[in-house]
């Protein structure tokens, strides 16, 4: 008897594990389809998000970018991500920026890939900028989409 009772218990608690992972990945499921959506919806008012504060700066920060970026040809682990935003912040540092490398996650196609990024400080407002692609991130994307894990390297 208390083997049949035991045997109910694990396989409750079988059916309870399979059961939350099915709602886990329902809710993964659910919550990617709304944040595409969401961004579908804002990428109208992306441009409102940007460092307005400073246009100048944004300014002159996106066309240095921009000229890194175009300077080089991507090729994974030789010249990618890394590569490009300490370029970056070399160019923006003797131009007397504050910047420095950030490197983490940016989100892409539902999945989460390793990348480095730069951050200008300018006064108190930091702009986030892609050194790969040459431009100023707005806001909105930048806080839906790059996940930072350290500050202060390219890796």
């Amino acid at each position: 008897m208390e083997n049949i009772t035991k045997q109910k218990i694990q396989l409750f608690l079988v059916i309870i594990l399979i059961a939350s992972v099915i709602i886990f990945v329902l809710f993964l499921a659910v919550y990617s389809s709304l944040m595409n959506e969401f961004r579908m919806k804002k990428i109208n008012f992306e441009n409102f998000l940007y460092p307005l504060v400073y246009v100048s700066d944004t300014q002159k920060i996106e066309q240095i970018a921009d000229n890194v970026s175009r300077s080089h040809i991507y090729q994974k682990v030789v010249y990618d991500c890394s590569e490009f935003s300490q370029e970056l912040v070399n160019q923006l540092q003797k131009e007397n920026y504050s910047a420095y490398c950030v490197s983490g996650f940016l989100l892409g196609n539902n999945t989460l890939n390793l990348h480095t990024w730069v951050e200008v400080q300018v006064q108190n407002e930091t702009i986030p900028v892609e050194a790969t692609g040459g431009f100023v991130i707005s806001y909105g994307y930048y806080f839906l989409n790059y996940y930072q894990v350290i500050k202060g390297y390219c890796l």
